[in-house]
């Protein structure tokens, strides 16, 4: 059975899964299910930018990709029982805030996470709502990155597609674009800008802006910012 049927089609983006999921625990999952869940997770703590990564249980239980990927037919006893099997087999950790035992997280079963449970079970570290934020749908875009660096910032060369797919693969196709989108606001059509934006994202995290309580450079980057790679 392929563990991947009943995802949505398009690009599979890259994501981290640890060495550790393939040579100690992958013998440990005993059906597609738990597999389709296990990859949930981790595409989903890829999307969180916080030093703590965890999902709620309500997270799990009303995502529309797990339904897509698991399907509707008893979902929910489906993915509690998924849930209890891989707690039970070490892949996950879960627990409740000491304040208040309605809310469950899980988080995966790291050294740095073992410390986040205890923790959290004795009060001195609680979730807050702005830990992290879960994207509900895949990005699948419209045109090719090739075709919307064309129609925005000039012709590619045989190199510089060779860039852009580089950058594509290392930050993913959803970045490369909204850089691409983001230079051309800033009237600045140049790759290496938009590469020092990628640059930035990924160092300083791409919602560092936002964090910071900037609102008008979370919409834009300034051209001072990447000064840089304007002249190259």
């Amino acid at each position: 059975m392929n563990p991947f049927q009943g995802f949505p089609p398009g690009k599979l983006e890259s994501i981290k899964i640890p060495e550790l999921f393939f040579t100690d625990g992958l013998h440990l999952l005993n059906s597609a299910d738990e597999i389709k869940l296990i990859l949930f997770f981790f595409w989903a703590l890829n999307t969180q930018e916080s030093s703590i990564r965890y999902l709620q249980e309500e997270e799990i239980f009303e995502s529309e990709i797990l339904k897509t990927g698991l399907g509707m037919e008893d979902f929910a006893m489906r993915v509690k029982n998924i849930l209890s099997q891989v707690v039970q087999n070490g892949f996950l950790l879960r627990g409740h805030p000491k304040r208040n035992k309605k809310i469950t997280l899980y988080f995966l079963n790291t050294a740095r996470s073992r410390a986040v449970l205890e923790a959290l079970i004795n009060g001195s570290w609680q979730p807050s709502e702005t830990d992290h934020l879960l994207p509900e749908k895949p990005y699948i875009s419209k045109k090719t990155i090739y075709e919307i660096y064309e129609e925005n910032i000039g012709p590619l060369t045989p190199l510089l597609a060779e860039d852009i797919k580089a950058s594509e693969e290392e930050y993913s196709t959803q970045w490369v674009e909204e850089a691409i989108h983001l230079a051309v606001q800033g009237n600045i059509r140049k790759w290496r800008y938009i590469e020092g934006i990628l640059r930035s994202w990924k160092k300083e995290g791409k919602n560092a802006n936002t964090r910071r309580g900037n609102s008008k450079d979370s919409r834009i980057h300034t051209k001072g910012e990447f000064d840089d790679f304007i002249q190259h």
